[in-house]
């Protein structure tokens, strides 16, 4: 999907010409010593605990926030029963009993999301613990899940989602991979394809808390991902305006739309609270309203602009991937960019390459053309 990765989808004779798993991504042979190799391994899996640690912090908050909620409803409640008349007081017990009935479901529900997300995370603990204790033939069996994982990442990444169930269900690593989350956003990207906010603004409300963490000191210069950079994102480096630039787009299409009334409704509503805070950027939205033919702005024509949308996509999957601590581009790019560049030499990358050699396959020499020479 190219919300999610914006790499090229490899293609058929690509992936037939690439190096078997095992002499790659499985091997020890540039390694000194085991331990060397599985630390290097586990580098670019810090999403593997990440990503389950905050689903888990999520379900824990919204538990305490649903019994906060309840106890204040509970306690309001309790002030407004005294001099109630025998009836009333019957009344009011029956309609206590059927919150802590609604309560109770609520917290079933809750609780079961709570032990999911644990179990999730103790598989993914017992399976890290095995790459330490197994023994060769342990650790290639080990490998073997290690790359279905990746294989699965890859594919729900480019929205092959079916498929990447599939392999997830005939592994049995459907507790080692994140499939629903990916999902999620990739419902999100459609929505924002089709020029929709309402699935990006309900996802920005159930991380009201993560996007505020993002709030940190803002940086002068834009952040730009590029291809060789750092595969994790911290959460300091950017500030997160998502919501506001959704809600901003929301107000612009309903402009486009020539329903003014409703606009400036809708900026009361949504927008006025963010005045403070993108003063400037409220104020030049708000330019739109004052043409009536757009095209005697320029500025107004670049907020009407279709590529809005996409740059929605662009800063909707870098809060995404903030987040859950997801690696920038999918992690089967970055060990094929190891592997191939730990067997890429200046003799590999000659026009009489032999044949044997992997680089003498034209797509294994594109795919390698950026990377740096072993040695």
């Amino acid at each position: 999907m190219p919300g999610l990765t914006s790499l090229p989808m490899l293609e058929a004779q690509d992936v037939c010409c690439l190096p078997q798993p095992h002499s790659v991504l499985t091997s020890n042979f540039f390694y000194d010593s085991p331990n060397d190799w599985i630390h290097a391994s586990l580098e670019l899996h810090y999403q593997f605990m990440k990503v389950p640690f905050e689903n888990l912090t999520k379900y824990v908050r919204d538990s305490e926030r649903l019994i906060a909620i309840e106890n204040f409803i509970y306690n309001a409640a309790e002030g407004s029963r005294k001099n109630m008349s025998k009836q009333d007081a019957l009344q009011h017990l029956d309609s206590l009993l059927s919150q802590m009935q609604g309560f109770k479901v609520k917290a079933d529900a809750s609780n079961k999301l709570e032990k999911d997300g644990l179990q999730k995370i103790r598989k993914r603990l017992d399976h890290l613990q095995v790459l330490h204790s197994g023994g060769e033939e342990t650790q290639l069996k080990w490998k073997q899940i290690h790359l279905d994982c990746i294989l699965v990442e890859y594919m729900i990444r480019l929205d092959y989602y079916n498929t990447a169930v599939k392999l997830a269900e005939q592994s049995g690593i459907q507790d080692l991979v994140d499939i629903n989350i990916f999902l999620g956003a990739i419902r999100v990207i459609q929505g924002l394809k089709n020029r929709d906010c309402s699935k990006a603004l309900a996802w920005c409300t159930e991380h009201e808390l993560y996007l505020k963490r993002s709030q940190g000191r803002r940086r002068k210069k834009k952040l730009h991902v590029t291809e060789f950079q750092q595969p994790y994102i911290r959460f300091h480096e950017t500030q997160s305006n998502l919501e506001f630039t959704l809600r901003a787009q929301e107000f612009i299409e309903l402009v486009r739309q020539d329903h003014r009334i409703d606009a400036l409704d809708y900026l009361q509503k949504y927008l006025s609270s963010w005045a403070v805070k993108y003063k400037a950027d409220l104020q030049q939205v708000m330019l739109i309203l004052a043409f009536k033919n757009f095209s005697d702005s320029n500025d107004c024509m670049m907020l009407l602009a279709l590529k809005r949308w996409d740059d929605l996509v662009d800063q909707f999957t870098l809060e995404f991937i903030k987040i859950y601590g997801i690696t920038v581009k999918p992690l089967l790019i970055y060990y094929l960019q190891a592997g191939l560049s730990g067997l890429k030499t200046s003799a590999c990358m000659e026009k009489n390459c032999p044949i044997e050699d992997p680089f003498y396959q034209d797509d294994i020499r594109k795919l390698a053309y950026p990377l740096p020479f072993n040695g």
